[in-house]
């Protein structure tokens, strides 16, 4: 089988396969075997390759483009808006953290605060104590004396 009967026509060849570089090798070797090299070449117009797959793979490249950049560009918005949640959960963790610091800072003073107060009252306790029994033991001599 000669390479001239094997040869696809232009519309038959994958896209990959007619960039001008794995054209031309083909035609090199096609002129190499044939007798008639100048005339087949002309007449298979490989050397052209037509300009509607040129722009066909263009378009294509175009496209794979912009849907690369449009994944990237969609990534990248939501890494940008993770970071923005993330940062926002932070401050409101941190603003949490501070109130309950405070909390606990106002806790502890009012236990401090309680703590005084009992010792107050137990102090006023023993005093009342001290004061009733005065009482008592006055009021009990002078019951006693008015009974004798």
């Amino acid at each position: 089988m000669s390479l001239c009967q094997s040869t696809p026509t232009w519309r038959s060849i994958s896209p990959f396969d007619m960039s001008r570089d794995n054209i031309s090798p083909v035609i090199q070797a096609y002129a190499q075997t044939s007798a008639h090299s100048d005339e087949k070449v002309e007449k298979m117009n490989l050397k052209r390759v037509p300009q509607l797959l040129i722009m066909d793979l263009e378009f294509k490249f175009d496209e794979l483009k912009y849907d690369i950049v449009k994944r990237i560009d969609k990534e990248l918005m939501d890494s940008q808006n993770a970071r923005e949640f993330v940062s926002q959960k932070y401050d409101e963790l941190c603003n949490k953290i501070k109130h309950l610091t405070e909390l606990d800072a106002t806790v502890t003073s009012f236990r401090s605060d309680v703590k005084t107060i009992e010792k107050q009252l137990t102090e006023l306790s023993n005093r009342l104590d001290k004061i009733e029994k005065k009482m008592i033991s006055r009021d009990s001599s002078i019951t006693a004396s008015n009974l004798f």
